[in-house]
């Protein structure tokens, strides 16, 4: 684990939020995807957090969260456009949470 420090931007989210937030399947299938190490790396950035998620293509998903005008804002490349947060960025998210930062 790496000692980089955690953005202050992010410092309110957490695990309640997103399973409040989003829809259920996206919330546990993001879960699972951290679960089985989907998150290749995590790194904090000025203004929130960034790395690369495993998923479905033969590449990993470019995943970025920042604090924007007060609110979280997930980017994925990834295909999902149902709603901000897609499994990628719920993996990365909950990846931050345990403080797993690596390169």
């Amino acid at each position: 684990m790496d000692s980089e420090p955690q953005p202050a931007g992010l410092s309110g989210l957490n695990l309640g939020f997103l399973e409040r937030r989003l829809q259920e399947r996206i919330f546990r299938r993001g879960l699972s995807d951290f679960r089985r190490g989907a998150v290749i790396s995590c790194r904090a950035s000025p203004d929130g957090v960034e790395g690369r998620v495993q998923g479905s293509s033969t590449e990993p998903y470019r995943v970025r969260i920042a604090l924007v005008s007060g609110e979280y804002a997930p980017e994925c490349d990834c295909a999902y456009d149902w709603d901000l947060w897609c499994r990628h960025s719920v993996a990365l998210a909950r990846h931050y949470l345990d403080g797993e930062m690596r390169a």
